[in-house]
């Protein structure tokens, strides 16, 4: 009977029940444990709209990391960075972030 089984593919079911059996953790909470964010966590940072993070990570503006189906992702974090935004239109101009520089003013 185990002859008849090789070559098969993979079911959500066969992955589940091999996690369960040897304690794995799921693909999301190991990019969680990375640091990964959320659109909405991304969005908040960032002061936009999770429907232009979606859209960002599409574009390949942001990277995304695909789990589960091929729709839900995490985002990597940006760090300290300022945002500046584009803007669509006839002359469309892209976003692009800016590296907040390191300074010891005010530092004592």
């Amino acid at each position: 009977m185990s002859e008849q089984r090789r070559g098969q593919s993979f079911t959500h079911k066969k992955v589940f029940s091999i996690r369960m059996a040897y304690h794995l953790k799921s693909r999301f909470d190991r990019l969680r444990e990375r640091g990964m964010l959320s659109a909405d966590e991304l969005a908040l940072q960032l002061g936009v709209c999770t429907t232009t993070i979606y859209h960002w990570g599409h574009e390949g503006f942001l990277r995304e990391h695909r789990y589960g189906n091929e729709f839900r992702c995490l985002y990597e974090p940006i760090g300290d960075v300022t945002l500046i935004k584009g803007k669509g239109g006839r002359l469309p101009k892209a976003p692009a972030f800016i590296t907040v520089p390191f300074t010891t003013q005010g530092a004592i």
